[in-house]
């Protein structure tokens, strides 16, 4: 029964201990309830909160929320010397390749260093100044030892004697007369630490680094900081043998009147320079504080690149941040607070009540939990089992008007003889027992109905409830998606209780109503197995009520109980329901919405051609869309304004002033359809059949049948692609893969070509291609509309909400598509032998990377993944390629700019329109503090979840007890609900257990009492059933025949104990009177076949 009808019933019966108890439980289920109304979200400026991340850390917060934290970082610095070069020696190798061998002397360092330059292949005239720059390793004092090793940067300028140079173009190693009459150099030891530093960022943008100085820098023991200055010459040679880096006179000032050559490093050197200071003045470059200045600034960039990319890994480093942010503050209700206050106290003044009423010693001989432990305490109750004989089959109020007048109590009753040194007879003393000469009727008046609760009628109603709650759950989240809400709430102290207490006070009616179903199943499971007969332990013996529910959940396992598996497993779930009920309905402050108009302030042209007065020397270097695709791909950096992943938009800005109460706001959205302009690659990966290998002793030739088009660059016949061998390599396999362009390699038909693959036994003269494949594709670009969400006054994309291509709204456009070159992506990543390009060391370690190990694959498969991960990788780049080079700002007054020749440089989009507009909505927190009731997409989602396995068990406990219904008089199993203590009894005083019982049965330990049922080995079964009356047993002394036999007056319902084959027990033993049945008294004795 429920809570609420067992306190009415123990109130009726004045058993005050039981109403407390109960009492207690329930007000406790009602605090569960009243709790989730105990705190509610409430709009705050500022919150502080404390967080943990590893050192590059990030939060699931808001775009705008400031986060703060200390991590360690990592510093890369140079200590440089100033140092006097001197020449030594003018050597013109082959060709206009010149070496100049010079000696730099600091005051700590000597070293001798050989500077190979072009110097000699310029046109200029001999007397022209020919300057170099250098940035290399030395050592000091020849050794090899790592902490001898420096970085040496020069820069001079050379003359050479016209005189001295060789009349034979083709001669070789010819000594060259020249002077170094300026120059300047510092010789540099690289150091690195690390220590703490405070980061600021927020979802968008690195606000700030200060390093700390609260405690002693550290390096690392394995890591010599020559390491990483070996890792970048490495990286160096890499990029110059791919062709990547390559030296351009516009760093400089007055390219015109010397002839520059410089190094690979220096150019990258210069261009961070050029980035930060503008163009530098040629001479100011003899002076060595700039000299240390730019290769200070330089090591301290690369060295933290290379840290990032080469030592640093995941851990779960934990630190301890701030996040500042715009959000809400949970607030505890003072209602709430008062009312859990009252029921606590509620609950501990009738705990104190009820512990006050427990007897302080227990008595009763054994816990009456079971069927057995029953009969071991009734077994000696003579005048109540008299009262009780015929009632087996009895309905309740048969059994009350039999008891009604006497008055019952408990005792223990000494032994027949006092000398005895047991404890007694344990019995329940009182009554008045019918005269021995009345006649016994069987009386048959049971009802066999099921409890309440488990009713077919009730568990279908429950089902249907349950599957109603399921569909309005849905129904109601998406009402809620579709208005933002389901009702606007106030702010009233009373009010929340609706949609927080609310549905946990109407789902606990559910729990309640299956903790009722779980009670009466767990205590009508023994009966269930005693209708079809079974062994002690799971009938008589079998309990389910005096136990936890995991405890109950194993129990029904062991004993094949699923009809209480299932009611437990489904009562826990339910009683789970009101606690994630209280998450259901969240009010959210309310955002206001008003149409907002933007319009661009660029446009993609349909030219490369620059506009008119355009400095070329403002622009980015030539090579920067692919430095920040890199540092995209491998370094997390963030997309720039108005591009994400592969789409390019169109700088935006609103049509008008933010109106006044808008422009402190920073957590604003405007959410619009804006066209995007996107790459499209149409590609086709070759099969196997298609692409041939040649392996020469220097090189790897590659070539596809789809690829037809193999005339190089000097209009030769050649291969699609080339590699060069791998000189020293010791590794066993060595995977290749190489990316080219039309533009860059003539000898491929489309737009792009990929090869990839594996070399077998690399560094041997048998070395073998294991696997190869390639893909081709060619590329245009399209418009597409997105769905955007922009943040704040600045209108950035908000990375948490990426944009959404509408539909199949991709339409081609005239849009000029620049130049894209491969080669110069930075190799950020240490290739160890391999031969990759740029384009694959990114493809095996950026944020869209595959496995190094799946280039060498041929399984189709896994060549798919490939060619994925390389047009979405090519994608990226192109993005940033397009936004860098091809994007145009408009005039001063919103118009298209004209080109040098006069022409206007128009847009390749759909819109022939200058600065076209896009209707938008723009949404802020609404300053009022009003809000909007939503549904929780989690908390419905989990409470369907929930509700699905209740409603699966009611199911399936519907299902099991239509069968288990079957063959039963009526549709129950016993002819009263109730399990009492009279109504125990009167099963077992019309059935023979007492027969079985030794004296001082309820004394004995569980294991002896099943002894007492065991015969010659062999186990006793129990059931439940009927059986026909005896004569004896009528009392009459009248035998009857025929058809009476069959009466309802000659049936009798009890527990009986059954043997297999054997002789049944003594029917009338045991009523107070504890004679065991003897050998002599068998003959009397009915068997059953």
């Amino acid at each position: 029964m429920v809570a609420p009808q067992a306190i009415f019933r123990a109130v009726r019966n004045r058993d005050w201990l039981v109403v407390a108890i109960t009492l207690a439980g329930l007000v406790f289920k009602l605090l569960i309830v009243f709790a989730v109304a105990l705190v509610t979200p409430v709009t705050k400026p500022q919150l502080d909160s404390t967080f943990h991340n590893a050192g590059s850390f990030d939060a699931n917060l808001p775009a705008t929320a400031e986060l703060r934290a200390t991590v360690e970082g990592f510093q890369g610095r140079l200590e440089c010397e100033p140092a006097q070069t001197t020449l030594n020696s003018v050597q013109q190798l082959q060709g206009s390749t010149t070496r100049l061998d010079v000696t730099v002397t600091a005051p700590s360092c000597r070293t001798t260093q050989s500077i190979m330059n072009d110097l000699l292949s310029s046109n200029a005239s001999a007397v022209t100044p020919r300057v170099f720059m250098a940035f290399q390793g030395g050592d000091c004092g020849s050794t090899q030892a790592n902490d001898d090793q420096r970085f040496v940067i020069m820069v001079g300028t050379i003359t050479v004697d016209p005189a001295s140079f060789p009349r034979n173009p083709n001669a070789r190693d010819v000594p060259l007369r020249g002077a170094l009459p300026q120059s300047a150099a510092v010789i540099c030891r690289p150091t690195y630490d690390l220590g703490p530093v405070e980061v600021v960022k927020n979802g968008t943008d690195l606000l700030s680094i200060r390093r700390l100085n609260s405690t002693q820098p550290r390096t690392l023991n394995t890591i010599h900081p020559w390491d990483f200055a070996k890792a970048q010459f490495e990286l160096y040679d890499e990029a110059t043998l791919n062709g990547s880096v390559l030296a351009t006179d516009k760093y400089y000032d007055n390219p015109d009147q010397v002839v520059i050559d410089s190094d690979g490093i220096i150019d990258v050197m210069m261009a961070m320079e050029v980035k930060a200071n503008g163009v530098p003045q040629l001479g100011n470059l003899l002076d060595t504080a700039t000299l240390d200045r730019l290769a200070s600034a330089y090591w301290t960039q690369f060295s933290a690149l290379l840290a990032r990319n080469e030592i640093m890994a995941g851990a779960r480093q934990q630190t301890v941040g701030r996040a500042v942010l715009v959000g809400e503050r949970l607030l505890v209700r003072t209602v709430p607070v008062h009312l859990m206050a009252a029921l606590l106290g509620i609950i501990v003044l009738v705990c104190l009540v009820a512990v006050d009423m427990v007897p302080r010693l227990g008595f009763l001989p054994r816990d009456p939990s079971t069927i057995l432990d029953m009969a071991t305490l009734l077994a000696h109750s003579r005048p109540l089992l008299q009262c009780l004989r015929g009632t087996g089959a009895a309905d309740e109020t048969t059994i009350h008007d039999r008891l009604e007048g006497s008055t019952y109590r408990l005792g223990v009753e000494p032994y027949e003889k006092t000398t005895s040194t047991c404890s007694g007879y344990f019995k329940i003393l009182g009554g008045f027992p019918p005269p021995l000469d009345a006649p016994l009727y069987f009386q048959h008046t049971g009802h066999w109905k099921r409890p309440l609760s488990l009713q077919l009628w009730t568990r279908g109603a429950v089902i249907a409830v349950l599957g109603g709650i399921i569909a309005s759950l849905e129904v109601a989240l998406r009402a809620s998606r579709r208005n933002q809400g389901i009702a606007g709430v106030s702010d009233i102290d009373y009010l929340h209780f609706l949609w927080t207490s609310g549905p946990a006070l109407l789902l606990l009616g559910l729990a309640l109503y299956h903790s009722a179903a779980d009670f009466a199943t767990r205590s009508l499971a023994p009966f269930a197995k005693l209708r079809g007969g079974g062994e002690l332990s799971t009938t008589v013996g079998l309990d389910f009520l005096n136990k936890s529910k995991p405890r109950v959940i194993w129990s029904a396992l062991r004993t094949g109980n699923p009809s209480v598996l299932i009611t437990s497993i489904t009562a826990f779930f339910a009683s789970l329901v009101v606690i994630f009920s209280g998450a259901l309905f969240t009010p959210v402050p309310v955002w206001d919405a008003r149409n907002a108009v933007l319009q661009s302030v660029d446009f993609f042209a349909n030219t490369t051609a620059l506009p008119a007065g355009l400095d070329p020397d403002s622009l980015p270097p030539a090579d920067s869309d692919a430095v920040l695709s890199s540092l995209i791909l491998n370094a997390n950096v963030s997309f720039p304004a108005f591009t994400f992943n592969d789409l390019n938009f169109p700088a935006m800005q609103l049509q008008g002033a933010l109106p006044n109460d808008y422009r402190e706001l920073q957590d604003i959205a405007i959410e619009a359809t804006i066209p995007a302009l996107r790459p499209n690659m149409q590609c086709r990966l070759y099969p196997q059949s298609e692409v041939s290998t040649n392996m020469t002793i220097d090189n790897l030739f590659i070539n596809v049948d789809a690829e037809p088009c193999r005339v190089g660059n000097s209009g030769q016949q050649t291969s699609n692609a080339q590699f060069p061998a791998i000189p020293g390599a010791s590794v066993p396999t060595a995977l290749f893969g190489r990316a080219t362009s039309r533009r860059d390699n003539r000898a491929q038909c489309s737009d792009f070509l990929y090869i990839w693959g594996q070399l077998d036994n690399p560094s041997s003269p048998s070395s073998t291609v294991s696997s190869v494949s390639a893909m081709g594709c060619n590329e245009t670009l399209e418009t597409v509309a997105a769905l955007t969400t922009l943040r704040g006054p600045s209108l950035r994309i908000d990375p948490t909400i990426p944009p959404r291509v509408t539909g199949a709204t991709a339409t081609p456009n005239a849009v000029a598509l620049p130049v894209l070159q491969y080669s110069r992506l930075a190799n950020l990543t240490a290739t160890g032998g391999n031969l990759l390009d740029p384009f694959f060391s990114a493809l095996t370690s950026s944020d869209v990377a595959v496995p190094a190990a799946a280039l060498g694959d041929t399984g189709l498969d896994t060549a798919g993944r490939v060619a994925d991960a390389i047009v979405a990788q090519h994608k990226v780049i192109r993005a940033q390629n397009l936004n860098l080079n091809i994007r145009r700002s408009l005039s001063a007054q919103g118009n298209f700019p004209f080109a040098g020749n006069g022409v206007t440089i128009g847009t390749g989009g759909d819109t022939a329109a200058a600065q076209p507009r896009v209707a938008g909505v723009l949404r802020s927190v609404n300053k009022s503090g009003a809000r909007r009731l939503e549904v929780d997409e989690i908390a419905a989602r989990v409470l369907q979840a929930i509700l699905g396995i209740v409603l699966l068990g009611c199911i399936v406990g519907l299902v099991l007890a239509i069968i288990g219904g079957l063959g039963i008089r009526g549709e129950g199993m016993v002819p009263r609900q109730g399990r009492s203590i009279a109504s125990i009894a009167a099963l077992l005083a019309d059935g023979n257990v007492f027969g079985f019982l030794g004296r001082g049965a309820e004394w004995m330990k569980q294991e002896e009492i099943e002894a007492d049922f065991k015969d010659g080995g062999l186990v006793v079964g129990f059931g439940l059933g009927w059986e026909v009356v005896r004569a004896r047993r009528r009392g009459d002394g009248v035998r009857r025949y025929g058809s009476d036999l069959l009466g309802d007056e000659e049936l009798e319902f009890g527990l009986k104990v059954v043997r297999a084959g054997g002789w049944q027990g003594g029917v009338e033993v045991g009523l107070g009177t504890m004679a065991r049945v003897t050998r002599g008294q068998r003959g009397f004795v009915r068997t059953r076949s």
